[in-house]
């Protein structure tokens, strides 16, 4: 055989390949449609070292500190937007004492 039929049996083969990898993933959901990604909602940071942190994580993987905002009085998890303890009312925003450690 030539290597001009070698060279176009092998592309052909390759081009088929191709194909079939490509259907599996569509038909198993695995290949993007065009679709926007659904909103991941928003980025924690760590207040320690300024990280992105992933979800419901407890601890930073860049520093290794705790992520969660405890009161110091009643040792209640705290929201990172509020101002103050829903629980006992002791104010949680900058300057407080309240330490981030595990829930």
């Amino acid at each position: 055989m030539s290597l001009l039929v070698i060279f176009i049996l092998v592309a052909a083969l390759l081009g088929v390949l191709s194909l079939t990898v490509l259907a599996v993933l569509a038909r198993k959901g695995l290949l993007a449609r065009g679709e926007p990604n659904p909103d991941p909602g928003p980025e924690r940071i760590c207040p320690r070292c300024g990280a992105p942190l992933a979800g419901d994580s407890y601890y930073c993987p860049a520093c290794g500190r705790p992520a969660t905002l405890l009161c110091p009085r009643c040792q209640r998890p705290l929201d990172d937007e509020t101002l103050s303890c829903q629980s006992c009312g002791l104010p949680a925003g900058p300057g407080s004492t309240a330490e981030r450690r595990e829930p």
